[in-house]
């Protein structure tokens, strides 16, 4: 197999498991995360082996898809990764507001500070 072919392999492979959609239990989510980075090691270990320059019709065909589906898994990535921030900072806004309802006499308190109203 050569390299452009595995590379278009590997592309497709990638592309498929980014567009499948990710499940809602985390612990299957994070293998979904590790097989698409798996995916992308293998892919960049390609790329960085050297491809041969298409010659035919079929290669730059081979080429052409390859590109079109890379894009489209770059946008789908930084969805996923979107997504990741979002749920990222709800979970951190939840674990604030769950503090500052188990220890609402934590925060600061206006007792004993001076407000100096000059200018």
């Amino acid at each position: 197999m050569s390299s452009l072919e595995q590379l278009s392999q590997l592309t497709n492979d990638l592309y498929a498991k980014v567009h499948a959609p990710l499940d809602s239990n985390h612990d299957l989510r994070e293998k979904q995360m590790e097989n698409i980075e798996q995916l992308l090691k293998e892919r960049a270990l390609v790329m960085e082996m050297g491809l041969e320059r298409p010659k035919d019709q079929k290669s730059k065909q081979i080429v052409r898809e390859i590109l079109m589906k890379s894009q489209a898994i770059q946008e789908k990535l930084a969805e996923m990764s979107g997504m990741i921030h979002q749920e990222i900072n709800q979970f951190k806004q939840k674990k604030q507001m769950n503090r500052k309802y188990d220890l609402p006499y934590d925060g600061p308190t206006v007792e004993g500070v001076f407000f100096d109203k000059r200018e």
